[in-house]
């Protein structure tokens, strides 16, 4: 125990004399003026307020890039397909408040009374009920219907099959005459012997005797396939539909179907009113901020597809490249830093009592460690010190306040590097 104070009591007896030697050390440093810093560069950390995958980089580190130059892109496929379906809405809403503001055109009126005349005279033919060519209509058409699927029901009739028979055969005589004929005028034509407009009838012939042909073949085929099935059931569903409307024709217009016709009325009554009263005052504001909000909903889109692509704001070197293609960032993520060489500085610590030797603007030596001599700007003098003692009573603790002290450093040869020691005197030698 007592050994192990006595190693504690020597490790703080070492921090001691270490801390008094180093402040003996930098107050001889200060009293002759000379500060010891570090170059440094302005840096932007760039990237995007979306986030999204990286599809393209453009640029990779220690390049030189310009302002205003492509670093990354976005992928914005989905983000342009929003954009066009906004923009057509947008012209919608447009076209919408343009029409309002023109008022209705003449010919809109002609089409609401047009509408008006025929939703009245639906409403007369519903309310004086069915006239007797409609109901022997109706039953002719329920007649045809059972016709048909008795037919098919039937199967084709023998005379059916020899008539499609006789008719191939015609046809098939009918095509080797018409291909016989264009063979001895195509062997005409060769030697000269015919012009060429007959030779083009008799190809034309040949066409038509085949497609006869082919119809007559597919025909008799049918016929001895019999009737399919999906054919039957569409005919017993076809003689259904006419059974239901030789019914309703012959029982007359039912309640609920006047009632309609009278709605019906009255819509186009009112559509063909509005039209004839013209544009309203409220309608015209409501198509003016539909067309405000499509408007703001493009501008909004366009704006997130500028942010898929992130461009240089200064002109300098890319130090740093956080992706590359495939990645997916956040956003507000950063995906590069890019420094500028031309805006350097050095941050040096000065204590109170030499403060009052700078003010903004003041010029002092920079001098590097390899050499490079340079003359520096005092641009920033903080107003509260970096360092600053629980009690500052004594002049011994007074001379610990230390403030940050920003020197901005020339850099028109490009000589000079971020990271490189540099000392920096308060006087002149």
């Amino acid at each position: 125990m007592r050994k192990s104070a006595l190693i504690v009591l020597a490790l703080l007896l070492i921090v001691l004399v270490v801390f008094l030697s180093a402040r003996r050390h930098s107050a001889e440093k200060n009293e002759s003026g000379i500060y010891s810093g570090t170059i440094e560069a302005e840096e932007s950390r760039i990237g995007s307020t979306v986030g999204g995958r990286i599809v393209n980089v453009a640029v990779k580190e220690g390049d030189m890039v310009r302002s205003g130059q492509l670093i990354v892109r976005l992928q914005d496929d989905q983000l342009v397909a929003s954009l066009n379906v906004a923009k057509a809405a947008e012209e919608q809403a447009a076209n919408r408040l343009r029409d309002l503001q023109l008022g209705p055109r003449p010919q809109e009126i002609d089409q609401a009374r047009a509408a008006v005349h025929q939703s009245q005279s639906q409403l007369e033919k519903l309310q004086k009920g069915s006239r007797p060519e409609e109901i022997t209509a109706a039953r002719a058409g329920l007649a045809q219907a059972r016709e048909k699927l008795t037919l098919l029901e039937n199967g084709p009739r023998k005379e059916d099959i020899a008539q499609a028979r006789a008719n191939l055969e015609a046809a098939t005589a009918d095509r080797k005459y018409a291909d016989a004929n264009l063979a001895r005028n195509e062997k005409l034509a060769k030697e000269g012997a015919i012009a060429a407009q007959a030779l083009d009838q008799a190809r034309d012939s040949a066409s038509v005797a085949e497609a006869r042909q082919n119809t007559a073949q597919q025909a008799l085929d049918e016929l001895l396939a019999g009737s399919r099935e999906e054919d039957i059931r569409a005919a017993e569903q076809a003689v259904k539909q006419a059974e239901a409307n030789y019914a309703l024709v012959k029982k007359g217009p039912r309640e609920e179907d006047i009632r309609a016709a009278q709605a019906a009325v009255r819509q186009s009554q009112a559509a063909l009113s509005n039209l004839q009263a013209g544009t309203r005052e409220y309608q015209i504001a409501q198509a003016q901020s539909a067309l405000k909000q499509a408007r703001a909903q493009v501008a909004q889109i366009q704006a997130n597809v500028r942010e898929r692509y992130v461009f240089a704001p200064i002109s300098g070197q890319l130090l740093v490249l956080n992706v590359q293609p495939g990645d997916i960032v956040s956003p507000g993520q950063p995906v590069a830093t890019i420094v500028d060489p031309h805006r350097l500085f050095v941050r040096i610590y000065v204590s109170a009592d030499q403060l009052g030797n700078l003010t903004t603007g003041s010029k002092l030596t920079i001098v590097t460690d390899s050499g490079w001599r340079v003359a520096g700007q005092v641009e920033q003098i903080p107003t509260e010190a970096e360092f600053t003692p629980r009690n500052v009573q004594t002049p011994e603790e007074r001379a610990l306040q230390q403030y940050a002290v920003k020197v901005r450093v020339p850099n028109p040869a490009f000589k000079l590097r971020a990271g490189m020691s540099a000392t920096i005197r308060l006087r002149p030698e």
